[in-house]
């Protein structure tokens, strides 16, 4: 049986246990299409360890003052949700108090810990959010390691919210200030950067029954960001977002918040959805957006600033529908430059019962990919996933992968 210019096939079973090797799933469930990529090792499929999560969704913070760690197994019986992961207490009224605190259980590890204060000034109509984070980072990977940093982020909002009609309107002024705490002998280091964001959009319905209606609509969004030195500051965790039609729409280029990215631009885009009456229920929503530069972005941590140098954006594109148990879910990205369709992804999945089988074809440049994926839920704890895959371009190839997932013990 002949499969081609290169293929390769693995399988891989792992077991998570509230004690044992932590989350795994399909992170290493990637194409290999060369024999100079080898197979990745197993230590890069295993998540990291993993301890109890709880979500509590009542008005339990006066008392929390004097929580610790250990207090938290007392909680089980009145907690609404018990996972695997790290610890968890949140309180999800948007009116109110947020609070989230994590931890990775008994290692002596510092939490990270996320307070949120949304407050509504009824006198200005403007409503306010500040965000207090602290989060430790650069763990060595041993459990009884320090962080080689605390990172303290703190970003207060002001914005309002304008509607007229189906016009709507939002200004939105945000301060952010992040400090990092080394725990050897460098100095604290510290950056402070002010974002204006101004989103303006119309919403027009239409109704086509009593259980059906469309929406319709035109949206333009701004944002500034200056340009403020962060040579000096680590990275732990912010990489280049991905290019697609929601991310035109974002105030940070970045992911994380180590970096936060310089721009002058405005994003124009034009959406319809077809939805049920409540607005529960999304049968199909199409999109095209482009994003028009007024001054020229520093890259940052290894991004390409091609698109900011030559004042527009690549025309972004996405269409997602459901009917029952299919949907379709394509994404385009098209270089007016060169005239040409520079990335695309379409996926076509079908679930019947406890399984779904999906196809999926992907460009990116010259290379293409086509993925026929295959997973069955057994039960609630064990998942069978499966890969066949065909690449054509500079590394072409087969892919034959597979994994076993148990959850619970």
């Amino acid at each position: 049986m002949k499969w081609g210019h290169t293929f390769r096939a693995w399988l891989l079973i792992t077991v998570t246990c509230p004690f044992g090797l932590g989350n795994a799933l399909a992170q290493g469930l990637q194409p290999t299409a060369s024999d100079k990529e080898p197979l990745p090792p197993i230590e890069k499929l295993l998540g990291e360890s993993s301890g109890l999560q709880f979500s509590i969704d009542w008005d339990f913070f006066e008392s929390v003052q004097g929580w610790e760690r250990t207090d938290a197994r007392s909680l089980d019986r009145s907690g609404l949700h018990m996972d695997l992961g790290d610890l968890e207490l949140e309180r999800r009224n948007p009116s109110a108090l947020e609070m989230q605190a994590r931890d990775t259980s008994v290692d002596g590890r510092l939490p990270q810990l996320q307070v949120v204060l949304p407050r509504r000034l009824e006198a200005a109509e403007i409503d306010t959010r500040l965000r207090l984070e602290l989060k430790p980072l650069g763990f060595s990977g041993k459990s009884y390691a320090r962080p080689l940093a605390i990172r303290y982020d703190t970003e207060l909002e002001l914005g309002r919210n304008l509607r007229v009609g189906s016009w709507y309107s939002r200004p939105v002024v945000r301060l952010n200030y992040t400090r990092y705490d080394f725990q050897d002998a460098r100095q604290t280091v510290d950056r402070s950067v002010p974002i204006l964001e101004w989103d303006n959009g119309w919403r027009i319905e239409k109704k086509w029954n009593a259980s059906l209606k469309q929406l319709v609509e035109p949206r333009i969004y701004y944002v500034f960001v200056p340009r403020v030195a962060q040579d000096e500051l680590p990275n732990f965790d912010s990489s280049a977002q991905a290019f697609g039609y929601d991310s035109l729409f974002s105030p940070n280029r970045l992911n994380g918040r180590d970096r936060i990215g310089d721009t002058n631009q405005a994003s124009i885009g034009f959406s319809t959805t077809v939805l049920s009456s409540d607005e529960e229920q999304e049968y199909l929503k199409a999109g095209v957006a482009q994003t028009v530069y007024f001054a020229p972005q520093e890259s940052l941590v290894g991004e390409s600033s091609d698109m900011s140098d030559r004042g527009v954006s690549d025309l972004a594109s996405m269409v997602r529908a459901r009917v029952g148990d299919t949907s379709i879910v394509s994404v385009m990205q098209w270089d007016p430059v060169r005239d040409e369709l520079a990335t695309a992804r379409a996926e076509l999945s079908q679930a019947f019962g406890h399984q779904v089988l999906s196809l999926m074809h992907r460009k990116h440049g010259e290379q293409r990919f086509t993925e026929l994926a295959w997973n069955y839920r057994f039960s609630r704890h064990l998942v069978m996933a499966s890969r066949l895959g065909h690449s054509l371009g500079e590394q072409p190839g087969e892919s034959l992968q597979a994994a076993m997932t148990y959850r619970g013990c």
